[in-house]
Order: structure tokens, then sequence, then C-alpha cells
């Protein structure tokens, strides 16, 4: 798949586009229809990358240095810089759930 640069796409375009995929996501009524809508959505490669996101944040939320994060699970200081700053500028709701998650 190409790379979409999103400055291609006006604002209220990927705002729309980005409001109807999350109201669908939504709308997912139990665990198996998720799995089955993301192991369809996205490649191996691509789901793993999002739970590796997740860790780092979790990681990151226990106190774990970027060294010690980067040696573990085997990811750039720009990938972990980046989940630091979701963590600092994100949602309560991103917290929350890395907060809860369980990995």
């Amino acid at each position: 798949m190409a790379k979409i640069i999103p400055q291609s796409i006006s604002k209220s375009e990927r705002n729309k586009l980005k409001s109807a995929l999350y109201t669908k996501i939504a709308q997912l009524s139990n665990k198996n229809m998720t799995e089955e809508f993301f192991d369809d959505l996205l490649t191996e490669s691509e789901i793993l990358m999002l739970v590796r996101r997740l860790q780092i944040a979790k990681m990151l939320l226990d106190g774990h240095i970027y060294y010690a994060i980067r040696k573990e699970l085997g990811v750039g200081y720009e990938n972990i810089r980046s989940v630091r700053l979701s963590l600092d500028n994100g949602s309560e709701s991103f917290l929350k759930f890395i907060k809860e998650l369980k990995i």
C-alpha cells in the first residue's frame, strides 16, 4: 500500500473519514468481531506495530527508561519518544486505556 501524506487530504475530509471509522469500530459488538475486523483490515506487521506502541506506552508509564525499552522491545528511540509525546499530550482516554492494558 502506498503511503498517504495526510496533508494531501483536506482536514475536514480527514476528520470525516476518521469519524466514520471510529463510529464503526465502536459498533463492533464483541472481541471476535473486533479481532476479525482488524485482521482483515491490517497486515500482521501493522497490527504488531500498534501493539509495540502500546507496549512502549505501558513500559513508560511503569517507569522504564528509554534504553531498557529499546533493549527489551527492539524499537528505536524515535518510536519511544513519539509514544512519550502521545502520553504527555494525549487524552485521558488514552492514558486510562494504557493503564488498564494487560500485556
